[in-house]
């Protein structure tokens, strides 16, 4: 088993030296910071995409309920108004029942 010297010796042959190596080493790192930052970024967005879909949920949800409610009030307005109409009272007829004398009318002229 070769040792881990062994190892980053033949690394840096292939590499182009130990700088070369070094500043390979670097460039991985930066890009996993750049992989893991788009990553973390993806996942807040990914929350603030779900929040923002919630509370425009929340918003439209409550609008169609209101409008359902609203709806509702004035069926039921025009409903009352429209049986309240059928049963309207008519104009008396001619002979009256209610056993009140009706006024004289006065002829003088």
């Amino acid at each position: 088993m070769t040792s881990v010297y062994t190892e980053l010796t033949k690394e840096a042959g292939r590499r182009g030296g130990p700088a070369a190596l070094r500043a390979f080493y670097r460039l991985q790192g930066v890009a996993q910071g750049v992989a893991r930052g788009r990553l973390e970024g993806f996942a807040e967005g990914v929350a603030l995409g779900r929040w923002k879909g919630r509370t425009e949920g929340v918003i439209i949800g409550a609008a169609a309920t209101g409008l359902g409610v609203i709806g509702a009030v004035v069926h039921e307005k025009r409903r009352v108004r429209r049986a309240s109409a059928e049963t309207a009272p008519t104009a008396m007829p001619e002979e009256d029942t209610t056993g009140v004398p009706a006024p004289e009318q006065r002829t003088d002229a």
